[in-house]
């Protein structure tokens, strides 16, 4: 029995030691990997560090932690609609504000705002912003929906200097720490500058414009009239000669009287001449090619197109080229003024979708041209008024270019009409009465399909 002990608890004494070892090889294993994990996380940190101290776009390091967690309170208190709350309750904003810290900065938001250390921007932080920013009302809303990507125009005050608008952009995706967000500020103050003197000098180029053109129409006018005045002058002095003569030559005096009525009827055709810029006149008419008018005026309108980022598109007709009765500056003056009021409704719309399309076709025993835009549209309130005189919806539009073209048409016994497109977007439709030889002849290529249509591509 003492044998049959000691045999048995040699191999327990082996079972024991090799669990032992297991778990010392186990421990050493974990060790391993933790170390190792260590390692790499030292080392992407010192990654991180790297980029943040380098970059040169200035970088805030926040920490939203307390900020989210009032949100998730507010929420389990009942309030559901976060932008309603923020909206009505100011002194919420305010008190969110505080709760934000910032917790890092790089080198180049120590520049921005104008410090020369991080403790002097801790010391200093409330002072670098607003109180009465709007925007960090959007921003309280974009942390409650965890976006992906949160971006603001606002202001920082640096220490010297004016106060610089910043673009402001951070991430807080659901998967992003909100301890820990690393936002850039990129400094916008020059290019907004620039923007605003671009704007200011168009403006005064506008303005330079409608007072030379008011300045040639002046001249005009005193050129067209002096002759008839110095007629009538010279002939109203004839005729006092002649009557003071003993005795009075009655002949001569009705020859200068005569010369005056002459003289009145060139000043009042003169006249006549300046009131038909804006109403109903007579036009000497010849046979015109559409597809070449077209064509020059979106060559000519190419350069102002190029400015705003705009894509001129033209998809001429089919088979022969279309003929019109009119008069060909006329014809591209209105073109040239539908295309500037198209390119003008889509300045605030995104640069891919700047486009304006113009197609013409033969419909029945007219040519119809259409100029379509990608802008926000016609507005349905406003529907008739935009062919009125005077009527305008820009800042410094004087409101006689439509009524100018409608009425231009008009003179070419043709139609003009808007509508919004389906696909969002303003339309204008011009329809004018082909020549007398293509009423005669209809279409010179009817089994030409539209797929054999080769767009022209002007502009950006």
């Amino acid at each position: 029995m003492i044998f049959t002990g000691r045999a048995g608890g040699l191999p327990t004494a082996i079972a024991q030691g090799v669990v032992h070892l297991c778990i010392l090889v186990a421990l050493a294993t974990l060790l391993c990997r933790i170390q190792a994990r260590r390692a790499t996380l030292e080392q992407s940190e010192r990654h991180y560090r790297l980029i943040f101290d380098t970059l040169s776009v200035a970088i805030l390091e926040h920490d939203f932690s307390a900020v989210a967690a009032r949100i998730a309170q507010l929420r389990k208190g009942g309030v559901s609609d976060i932008r309603n709350h923020v909206g009505n309750h100011p002194e919420f904003v305010a008190a969110m504000r505080k709760l934000v810290k910032i917790t890092d900065m790089n080198a180049a938001a120590l520049a921005m705002l104008g410090v020369g250390s991080k403790a002097e921007f801790l010391a200093r932080m409330c002072g670098f912003f607003s109180e009465t920013d709007d925007s960090f009302s959007e921003c309280i809303i974009a942390i409650g929906e965890r976006r992906p990507l949160f971006q603001v125009e606002t202001h920082v005050l640096p220490i010297h200097g004016p106060p610089r608008q910043v673009v402001v952009a951070f991430g807080l995706g659901p998967d992003i720490s909100l301890d820990r967000v690393p936002g850039s500020l990129l400094d916008v103050s020059h290019r907004r500058a620039l923007e605003r003197q671009l704007l200011q000098k168009r403006d005064q180029l506008a303005h330079a414009e409608r007072t030379g053109a008011l300045a040639a129409m002046s001249a005009m006018i005193a050129h067209e009239l002096n002759q008839p005045m110095a007629a009538i002058q010279s002939y109203a002095d004839a005729a006092r000669r002649w009557m003071s003569r003993n005795p009075p030559d009655l002949r001569e005096t009705s020859l200068a009287l005569a010369g005056i009525v002459e003289g009145v009827d060139h000043a009042r055709t003169v006249m006549e001449r300046v009131r038909a810029l804006v109403g109903s006149s007579r036009i000497d008419l010849a046979e015109v090619e559409l597809d070449g008018v077209l064509l020059t005026t979106v060559a000519l309108m190419r350069c102002e197109a190029a400015e705003t980022g705009t894509r001129l598109v033209m998809i001429p007709t089919t088979g022969d080229t279309l003929s019109v009765m009119g008069d060909r500056i006329l014809l591209k003056q209105i073109f040239v003024n539908l295309i500037t009021n198209a390119i003008h409704a889509m300045l605030n719309s995104p640069p891919e979708q700047r486009m304006v399309t113009l197609s013409l076709e033969r419909r029945d025993d007219s040519a119809l041209v259409t100029v379509a835009d990608q802008g926000p549209g016609w507005d349905e309130l406003d529907s008739g008024k935009e062919f009125d005189t005077f009527f305008t919806t820009k800042k410094n539009g004087m409101g006689l270019g439509l009524h100018i073209c409608r009425t231009a048409v008009e003179c070419h016994g043709g139609t003009l009409s808007r509508r919004n497109a389906e696909w969002g977007g303003a339309i204008v439709e011009i329809s004018i009465p082909l020549s007398p030889f293509h009423q005669r002849t209809g279409p010179a290529a009817d089994s030409v399909k539209d797929s054999h249509k080769s767009p022209f591509l002007f502009g950006v």
